[in-house]
């Protein structure tokens, strides 16, 4: 008998698998083989083996079924016989299975096993263990429960369980858990509390009586009030009273004003002045009474004595104090002094006159008279017979003999120097108006400038050659910068560029600039774009632009020979030359000695280039502060400052130039010491 592919059935203790050979105890106790069992039956397997033997065939139509009954091999008391029982006892034998099938005639086949986690799951949902379970539930009332292996947890408190009395009306649903309770109004009370918008509560109750109480007080019925009866002008009807006469019944005359309110029951009377009357008494504050009466003359009469008016006392009579008033205004006597004549009660003064004809527009138009340096003289008019003051040439004026002969001893031209006063032609002018840029936004502000957004520009054509000259006001607004550029139009090529950097937010900074003419005659005028290849850079931003002005001038100044100039030449823009050179020759020089290293490096280690912007010259700058050096130098170094006049305030000045003397000997002094260091480095070796 083969043992491969076999396992023990620990639930029948029967051995199943491969076999060589399978032996059956027959009826007569013999082990017969299977396979000769089945051989005598034929190839076809016709014949039935007895129902009480142990292998069984059954024909199906054409298919044979072949039963093996392993019943009589079994022993009653084996494990594998109580299979089915209700109650199975397996003795010493362990049961190992991955799960267990429970079948049922009338309900679906369910299974234990346990689960991943190691849990109990039976048909898949998982068991409470003991310890985990409710050993016992307890209620209290109105909670009840019954049931052993099911357990029923009820309340006796449910929405059908409410009871309402009269005026309430109760609707329970106890499968929804809800009640719903509303006013029939059916109810009996003893009383009402009402709630006004005050928050003050109110009670209305009825009493034994039959009478209604309103907060106490009893409210009127019809019944309380059966025979009501009015006399005018009070008027009862329906249950109202009401009455005719009203505020707004009352009519008045000339002279009175009526203000009537109904529904507050006032009336307000006034006097208007409106009225006539034949007479006005009045009451002093003694009692006394007088009249006021008007008669038919017009005049008013008080208590029997005429009145006067205004208009009859002022053309009959004058107070003292305008006659004062008349005669101070008055002088007593007049006295003729310089310049006036007195003639009776005429003045005459001067007569003005200039250039024979002419006199002044109006007597009073000029008060005084002023020459100075002039010639003047007094002379009586034999026509007149007046006296005149003549006023002759300035004392200092030239005549024209003199001028003519002072001009004979100048020259008219000056030699080796020529002048065009050509004309300036303008590109484009905004003194108040503004530029309508052809790209960019921008908003101009009226009669004043332009908010620029950069960066924008525009183009001009037809504008010829030569210099283009540029003059701007700018002020910074979240840019403090611009960068000005000009090309061909076309390309970025011819192209100029400048920039202005360190624009004031308050102040207005006049910034200059001039660059040539695109061969073309056209260009585009930008700002804030960066040409090709440009190192510069622009900062994004508002700036505020206005007086744009761009020209060109065929005005020139030429001097053709040496220029010798015994003074300071200032120059306030920029100046262009060959080559720069000062007068160095050892003829002109003594006490000449070797610049002091100690110094040269003192003020080397002690002086920094310094970047700035100049408050006169739009752009970044770099540079030295005077004053460092000042402070560094000392007074055999005196030629290297010097003091600019002219403004406001004298200036220092530096010989940019003279400070190469300074690095000159720095310079050769390193060099002496990096030889020496070198000869010991190399001698080491």
């Amino acid at each position: 008998m083969s043992s491969c592919d076999t396992w023990l059935n620990v639930l029948t203790g029967i051995s199943q698998g491969s076999f060589d050979k399978i032996y059956l105890r027959d009826a007569s106790g013999n082990m017969v083989d299977l396979l000769t069992q089945l051989g005598t039956l034929g190839g076809g397997i016709t014949d039935v083996i007895s129902q009480s033997s142990e292998l069984v065939v059954t024909t199906n139509g054409t298919t044979k079924i072949l039963t093996l009954n392993l019943g009589g091999y079994l022993s009653s008391s084996h494990e594998a016989g109580k299979v089915g029982n209700a109650n199975v006892a397996f003795g010493a034998f362990d049961i190992n299975a991955r799960a267990v099938k429970l079948s049922s005639q009338t309900l679906p086949d369910k299974e234990l096993k346990q689960g991943a986690a190691g849990e109990l799951l039976w048909n898949g949902q998982e068991l409470q263990l003991r310890q985990n379970a409710f050993h016992q539930i307890n209620v209290a009332a109105p909670l009840t429960i019954s049931g052993a292996n099911v357990i029923t947890i009820d309340t006796l408190w449910k929405p059908s369980t409410v009871s309402v009395a009269t005026g309430l009306l109760a609707v329970a649903n106890d499968a929804a858990g809800t009640l719903n309770l509303s006013l029939t109004g059916a109810e009996s009370r003893t009383q009402l509390y009402l709630q006004d918008c005050g928050g003050t509560i109110r009670s209305l109750a009825p009493n034994t009586s039959g009478d209604l109480l309103w907060h106490g007080a009893t409210l009127a019925t019809a019944a309380s009030i059966p025979n009501l009866s009015a006399t005018a002008p009070i008027v009862y009807s329906n249950g109202a009273i009401s009455t005719l006469f009203k505020p707004s019944t009352v009519s008045v005359a000339a002279g009175l004003v009526a203000l009537a309110n109904d529904t507050l029951g006032t009336l307000s009377l006034s006097l208007s002045g409106t009225e006539n009357r034949s007479q006005l008494n009045l009451i002093d504050s003694q009692g006394v009474v007088r009249n006021l009466v008007p008669s038919i003359t017009g005049t008013l009469t008080y208590n029997g004595s005429t009145l006067v008016d205004l208009t009859y006392l002022s053309s009959n009579y004058s107070t003292t104090t305008s006659m004062n008033a008349s005669l101070a205004s008055k002088q007593n006597n007049l006295t003729a002094s310089t310049g006036i004549f007195l003639n009776g009660s005429t003045i005459n003064s001067y007569t003005l006159r200039w250039n024979s004809t002419n006199t002044p527009s109006a007597p009073t138009a000029i008060e005084e008279l002023h020459w100075d340096n002039y010639t003047v003289t007094e002379n009586i008019n034999l026509t007149t017979g007046k006296v005149e003051l003549v006023l002759g040439h300035p004392l200092d004026m030239a005549t024209q003999t003199w001028s003519n002969q002072s001009l004979a001893t100048k020259q008219s031209t000056l030699a080796n120097y020529s002048e065009t006063a050509g004309a300036t032609t303008t590109i484009a002018q905004y003194l108040y108006g503004h530029l309508a840029w052809g790209s960019g936004t921008y908003t101009n502000v009226a009669n004043s400038h332009q908010v620029i957004t950069i960066p924008l520009y525009n183009s001009f054509y037809g504008i010829g050659s030569g210099t283009c000259y540029m003059s701007v006001e700018l002020r910074a607004d979240t840019c403090n910068e611009a960068v000005f550029s000009v090309n061909d139009s076309t390309a970025w090529v011819q192209v100029s560029e400048i920039k202005f950097s360190g624009l004031s937010t308050t102040n207005w900074t006049t910034c200059s600039w001039s660059f040539p003419i695109p061969s073309n005659g056209n260009m585009n005028f930008h700002i804030g774009y960066i040409p090709t290849g440009s190192s510069l850079t622009q900062a994004p931003g508002v700036i505020h632009m206005k007086n744009l002005h761009l020209y060109k001038t065929a005005a020139s100044a030429t001097i053709s020979s040496q220029l010798n100039c015994s003074g300071d030449v200032i120059c306030s823009r920029t100046v262009t030359a060959t080559s720069y050179t000062s007068t160095s020759d050892e003829a002109i020089k003594e006490d000449i000695q070797n610049a002091s290293v100690e110094d040269c490096m003192k003020i080397f280690q002690s002086v920094d280039a310094k970047t700035y912007v100049r408050k006169d010259i739009s752009g970044p700058r770099r540079g030295f502060i005077a004053q460092d050096v000042q402070s560094h130098v000392p007074d055999e170094f005196a030629n290297i400052l010097g003091m600019q006049y002219g403004g406001d305030t004298p200036l220092l000045s530096l010989d940019y130039s003279r400070m190469v003397c300074v690095l000159w000997t720095v310079c050769k002094d390193l060099k002496a010491r990096v030889e020496t260091l070198e000869g010991k480095r190399q001698k080491k070796r």
